[in-house]
């Protein structure tokens, strides 16, 4: 099933259909400000592809005297860039960045596809 090594296994039919990695962090409001044209540049040799989707967050809870009423966010940009093959995808909106594939390997490979990010 795997290629043992010496620090960690080497999957050659990988048991998992699809592994993510997201980092989330406060937002950054310049990535939403514009298309993320530096980014791209450094990641385009491996990730070729690119589209933009506008994702809806969920609603949030606002006091209104003593009733709570859910307002409506506004729709968030997910800047997303594909691998030539569509395996791997790295998402970039203003409160996250995910790595995804569904060729994974192990975690070496991994590490190093989203180190690229």
């Amino acid at each position: 099933m795997f290629q043992s090594d010496a620090l960690a296994p080497k999957f050659a039919r990988s048991p998992l259909t699809n592994v993510i990695c997201q980092l989330r962090f406060s937002p950054i409001l310049s990535i939403d400000a514009k298309e993320p044209v530096a980014f791209q540049e450094k990641i385009r040799e491996q990730f070729p592809l690119y589209t933009v989707r506008k994702e809806q967050t969920p609603p949030r809870m606002v006091n209104v005297g003593p009733q709570v009423k859910m307002e409506p966010n506004p729709p968030m940009n997910n800047y997303c860039f594909a691998s030539a093959d569509g395996k791997c995808q790295l998402s970039l909106t203003k409160n996250y960045i995910a790595f995804t594939t569904s060729a994974y390997t192990g975690w070496e490979d991994f590490a190093k596809m989203f180190d690229l990010a």
